[in-house]
């Protein structure tokens, strides 16, 4: 492991850096590639040097060897604060300049502009936080890291509409790194970068056959560790606030008791067609938990994906808010959820349902959810959903499959972060199994309603989507599988693309089938209802005659 280390006061001193890191790629004996690779980054980071005067010097250390490296730039002291919060997002033209802006700005100016930090995807954490995650800090910093940032910028929308893909790649560092970290502590920062020479990014899109269009989504950061998982909820805890109702919908939140809920409420979204807004006429409903493996928030793919059935299906869509994981173990979001869907069924009249027309729908760990309340209304006799949607859904917590062993690089989620994920999150098993928190492992899957289930491709889950829809169709359960080719995990994300596009039909459709079916099978009891009823008639009128 080769390392080095220099201190320096001003941008005049570039020469020592560079000189530095020749010295470090020759010890190291890095390749010509790689010896590129590192110098670019070290022209940037030259740049850094600017923001230092008098009063501010670098200390710069380089440490690695021929498979990867961390750079480390500490500036010491921390300069003046600024009192003027009227800066402009816009002026920041992707993560170069939000790097500098970062570098520039003191522990006090943060913690002046809270609101627009956090809209750059910096969050304050405690020193506690810092040391789970394995950083040997001992006081409290804002922090900033290409993970917060990407999972920022993937999905923030401006006035066109249009995602912000392109402000991504607008930083040598950001295309260079595998991961930026910012720490900005009250009397100095840290600036870390790491870089990794093996290989693996340029194998990324030619390794497996994903749809181009899905391709940007490796630009999505695999958040894996604590600290990712709490950055990634900090970011979108929230976001179900920020959504507000449209021409097309009407949004109304509900804070519904429940028995399970460790906080006594549940906040429920509740979606309503436009035409339906002030009508009392009785819709179907489709109640969606949304996916995230227990542990992330609704993500904005999953507010779209409920705006588009309740516009083009005409229902009635609730979103649970549900509490996550790891500080609420599974089963605890499908207590809630199943709960939920028993509060529901019991107040149809009150929220205008069609108590007989009731979907569930989920992404994931949200398909997880979705099966188990199948499964749980069938074994307490309740009335159970009229049909169950499941998008690339987790079924399996055994972890066997082919599958799981074939895709541990792909994007979005992978083998890798599903194994991540069980230990982190820390089941109940006893109570999992009783809550269907591996549904494919249930004694028997036959009365269950009809079933659309859409694996995606290249995805570790894809196996037992696949196995769960075989397991139905041979207990008598009628079920539609479509097969995604050329996905990924929640490639709703890419919300333009042809194959995203073709499978949302291919769901709004199941719906409406499902919900027509109900309807139809209703009106055939009624009418065998009445034709028993003209016999029952009939046989009295004879018996009378008689």
């Amino acid at each position: 492991m080769e390392k080095r280390n220099i201190r320096i006061s001003g941008y005049g001193e570039k020469d020592a850096l560079f000189s530095m890191t020749d010295g470090f790629i020759e010890d190291a004996a890095l390749s010509p590639k790689s010896g590129l690779r590192l110098r670019l980054v070290v022209e940037e980071i030259a740049e850094v040097l600017k923001l230092l005067d008098d009063e501010r010097t670098a200390d710069i250390n380089l440490e690695g060897d021929r498979e990867g490296l961390r750079i480390r730039l500490t500036l010491q002291k921390s300069p003046e604060g600024r009192e003027d919060t009227a800066w402009d997002l816009a002026e920041f033209n992707g993560v170069t300049d939000k790097i500098r802006f970062l570098l520039s700005s003191s522990y006090e100016t943060l913690e002046a502009l809270r609101e627009e930090a956090e809209a750059l995807g910096v969050r304050k954490q405690k020193a506690k936080h810092l040391k789970e995650a394995g950083y040997p800090y001992d006081e409290d910093a804002y922090v900033w890291t290409m993970e917060a940032y990407n999972f920022s910028a993937f999905d923030r929308f401006e006035e066109s509409g249009e995602v912000d893909w392109g402000e991504i790649s607008h930083s040598i560092i950001a295309n260079l790194s595998d991961d930026i970290r910012i720490f900005i502590f009250p009397d100095r920062t840290e600036h870390c970068i790491y870089v990794s020479f093996n290989g693996k990014k340029a194998e990324k899109g030619d390794k497996y056959a994903i749809d181009p269009e899905l391709l940007p989504l490796y630009k999505i950061p695999v958040a894996k560790s604590r600290f990712q998982i709490r950055l990634v909820q900090l970011l979108y805890k929230r976001l179900h606030y920020k959504q507000r109702s449209t021409p097309e919908y009407s949004l109304i939140r509900h804070t519904i008791p429940l028995s399970t809920a460790p906080k006594g409420v549940l906040t429920v979204l509740e979606y309503i067609p436009a035409a339906f807004k002030d009508s009392d006429r009785a819709l179907p409903a489709v109640l969606f938990p949304h996916g995230g493996a227990f542990l992330f928030p609704g993500l904005p793919y999953h507010y779209r994906l409920a705006a588009e059935v309740t516009t083009r299906v005409s229902c009635r869509v609730f979103f649970p808010i549900y509490d996550l994981a790891p500080k609420y173990a599974p089963p605890t979001q499908i207590k809630e959820v199943y709960e939920l869907y028993r509060y529901l069924l019991d107040n149809a009249e009150k929220y205008h349902i069609d108590r007989e027309r009731i979907a569930v729908m989920g992404d994931s760990s949200g398909g997880t959810i979705s099966a188990a309340i199948c499964l749980l209304a069938r074994d307490e006799g309740l009335q159970k959903p009229c049909a169950q949607l499941l998008l690339y859904p987790s079924l399996d917590t055994r972890g066997e499959t082919l599958s799981m062993k074939k895709y541990p690089d792909v994007p979005v989620v992978n083998s890798e972060a599903v194994n991540a994920y069980k230990k982190i999150l820390n089941a109940d098993k006893e109570e999992g199994r009783k809550y269907y928190l591996s549904p494919i492992e249930a004694s028997t899957l036959s009365e269950l309603p009809p079933a659309y289930i859409e694996p995606a491709e290249f995805d570790a889950l894809h196996d037992e989507g696949v196995a769960y829809a075989e397991a139905l169709k041979e207990a008598g359960c009628e079920v539609e599988l479509n097969e995604t080719k050329g996905t990924v995990h929640s490639f709703d994300m890419a919300k333009d693309s042809r194959v995203f596009l073709a499978a949302l039909d291919r769901r709004i459709e199941f719906l409406e089938r499902s919900f027509a079916g109900a309807q139809d099978d209703r009106n055939a009891g009624a009418q065998d209802d009445r034709n028993a009823g003209a016999q029952d008639d009939r046989n009295a009128g004879a018996q009378d005659d008689k």
